[in-house]
């Protein structure tokens, strides 16, 4: 996905403004745009705030699947240090601008618990899973509620659709090594590709794939939505995509690779 916004357009409707932007993957366009409010009702990011300052480092992304759990990508949890984030991680959630609204809970581990599930390989990202308990249950609303998880087995047919506070390049074709990320939500409509097509491109097992959407380790964790029989089920989490900073127009891979939520291991 390289950075460059190849295409920009603006349209009136409503008394509202939309904005278009055309992201370029080698050979691959995914077209991005504006996600509708309130149509991620279970996502979340959580920011990291810095020692004594009122700023905000944006560390990824999750979905609420109860009203004290999140579910996120294991590679956005870090491996050591985790009882020193205790006070500093703030979640997001409700709304579709990311510095708008957030949930001052922060990470809780009760003793013995692991935050990410076994069988996750850090090397291959397999199995990237993780879970992070709330202090406080989050109280549901129209902004704020489950979507339903998809079960083994289950038909989807048609296109899904993801959305992420996405990681994008400085529009600066001088200045190749900085990025930023979305204020705003922003939604793609995506087709599963074969399985034998993301084995090919070096993602494990229980890995599906993509067009590229993403960019980058903060980009993971957000869910791709997909239907069966007209209802709406969240399919999977997007997974980790290195990013190539000696080659920026190439976004970690050709593919984008997602962890579906029928693999998780309950008794975890």
């Amino acid at each position: 996905m390289t950075s460059k916004i190849l295409n920009y357009a603006d349209s009136q409707d409503n008394c509202q403004m939309f904005r278009f932007y055309i992201y370029k993957s080698e050979s691959q366009m995914v077209l991005r745009y504006p996600a509708p409010p309130n149509s991620y009702p279970n996502l979340i990011s959580f920011d990291k705030k810095a020692y004594l300052h009122n700023s905000y480092s944006f560390m990824g992304h999750g979905i609420l699947i109860d009203p004290v759990t999140i579910l996120t990508s294991a590679t956005n949890i870090p491996l050591s240090g985790v009882f020193a984030l205790e006070g500093s991680i703030f979640f997001r959630m409700g709304l579709n601008n990311r510095n708008s609204s957030y949930v001052n809970n922060t990470y809780c581990f009760n003793p013995g618990f692991q935050p990410k599930m076994p069988g996750h390989d850090s090397s291959t990202k397999s199995y990237n899973y993780a879970l992070i308990h709330l202090k406080s249950p989050v109280a549901f609303s129209d902004k704020v509620n489950l979507i339903p998880l998809a079960n083994e087995g289950q038909n989807f047919t048609g296109s899904c659709r993801y959305a992420s506070w996405m990681k994008k390049q400085w529009v600066n074709s001088h200045i190749n090594s900085l990025y930023f990320y979305s204020d705003d939500l922003e939604e793609a409509s995506l087709t599963i590709l074969p399985e034998e097509k993301c084995r090919q491109a070096g993602f494990p097992e229980p890995t599906f794939c993509t067009s590229q959407v993403l960019c980058g380790n903060q980009d993971s964790g957000a869910p791709i939505l997909c239907k069966d029989n007209g209802t709406e089920y969240v399919y999977g989490i997007s997974s980790h995509n290195m990013l190539d900073l000696l080659s920026p127009k190439k976004c970690g891979r050709s593919l984008s690779s997602f962890h579906p939520v029928s693999k998780l291991n309950w008794d975890w």
